[in-house]
């Protein structure tokens, strides 16, 4: 089976590297592929289209709202789930003009848990379209 990438869009280095630790400790057939903002992040999803991005939204150049609507008219977007780890409220996303549909959105610190059952999920989705 192809391993199942995970792109991680994230301005903040040492945040960064916490990612690619935590994520690197839970033993599942993952790989990490990380951009520091928008931009980059726009390119790795054409480059190595991701199974899951997790992006913060408040980043300099294209934030996480601007990759995430570039990506919502793009088919690029097919088959590849999107979560947000922000530290802004409900009251700022929307403020911004909030995100579409089915975009899970959690609040900083990073929620490594919640991301854990969300991979699990997906590589058990996998596997299961596979068997069939």
């Amino acid at each position: 089976m192809e391993r199942f990438k995970i792109l991680v869009v994230e301005d903040d280095s040492v945040l960064l590297k916490l990612y690619r630790t935590v994520i690197g400790q839970w033993k599942l057939p993952v790989e990490v592929i990380t951009a520091s903002n928008g931009v980059e992040g726009l390119i790795r999803v054409g480059r190595d289209a991701p199974d899951l991005m997790i992006t913060d939204l408040a980043m300099p150049g294209m934030d996480g709202f601007q990759l995430i609507r570039h990506l919502a008219t793009s088919s690029f977007r097919e088959g590849m789930e999107i979560v947000v780890v922000t530290g802004l409220d409900q009251h700022d996303l929307s403020a911004r003009g909030g995100l579409p549909d089915g975009i899970r959105v959690y609040p900083k610190p990073i929620p490594f848990d919640d991301l854990k059952n969300i991979v699990d999920t997906l590589l058990a989705r996998r596997v299961a379209y596979l068997e069939t």
